[in-house]
């Protein structure tokens, strides 16, 4: 009996991570690992592998922004130049348009439960792209959407210069200037990319409250986004130095891969 429990235990540990997670739970964190899917400024969507290799996955995009990827292993990517948002099959790559005619669309996230959203500059709100029902307006540009632990939505407001820990205008908030980008990983913990051209820097928070802030990298040179993988590593887009930089786990800084102008990155979730 100890025998068959011990190969049980082995299987799954071994299968973790190879398949979606297609019974995610509401509110739980997925985990997050390679292929890690960059956008870039030469209207590509590039493929990386964890040795920083990389690949070609569409190219021929009219300036790609913001991108996620659901449980069912689908890539949403805003296609800033048409205003569009446009849905790949990560193993097939057949794109079908399901969001257009938005006000200038940047960045996208994806709920727990495989609902997919994206901001609106243009008209300073968050829509559900499924019903296109505006779920939260702001007097500022949102230009930041996040997920974290219980669905807890985490928007960035550019002019304000604040991330809120909650959808509405009125949620708990912490300063962060020209906030770009908002991550989570594994345990839920809450990470924002300041954009500013010169000495940008990256955050990180506690998972339901703007507390615990804590400088992870600092002196970036222009800092769009970031992806953190299963064991902790930091992955940062800079497109002012066309490369990725890495922060691992131990707090050690790397420049881990070079790429035209890299704007936005998802991991894939598992």
């Amino acid at each position: 009996m100890k025998f068959i429990l011990i190969i049980i235990l082995i299987m799954t540990v071994f299968s973790c991570g190879k398949h979606p997670a297609d019974l995610l739970r509401t509110g739980q964190t997925p985990l997050y690992d390679f292929p890690l899917y960059v956008t870039s400024s030469d209207g590509s969507i590039w493929k990386f592998n964890s040795d920083a290799s990389k690949e070609v996955f569409v190219s021929g995009l009219n300036d790609p922004r913001g991108l996620a990827i659901d449980k069912y292993q689908n890539l949403y990517v805003v296609e800033f130049g048409t205003s569009k948002v446009i849905k790949y099959n990560l193993d097939t790559k057949v794109p079908t348009e399901v969001a257009s005619g938005l006000q200038t669309p940047s960045v996208l996230a994806v709920d727990s439960i495989g609902d997919v959203y994206v901001n609106q500059e243009g008209a300073n709100n968050i829509i559900r792209i499924k019903d296109s029902k505006v779920i939260s307006s702001y007097t500022s540009r949102p230009t930041a959407i996040a997920f974290g632990v219980n669905d807890i939505m985490l928007v960035g407001l550019f002019d304000l210069a604040k991330v809120f820990w909650g959808g509405e205008q009125t949620s708990p908030s912490y300063t962060v200037q020209e906030p770009v980008m908002i991550s989570t990983d594994a345990n839920g913990r809450v990470y924002v990319v300041e954009g500013t051209a010169t000495n940008a820097k990256v955050y990180r928070f506690h998972q339901s409250e703007p507390t615990g802030a804590a400088i992870v990298a600092d002196n970036l040179s222009g800092a769009t986004s970031l992806a953190v993988d299963s064991v902790g590593n930091i992955y940062i887009a800079e497109p002012g130095a066309s490369r990725i930089s890495l922060v691992t786990f131990k707090n050690e800084f790397y420049f881990w891969a070079n790429i035209i102008a890299p704007q936005y990155m998802a991991f894939t979730p598992y």
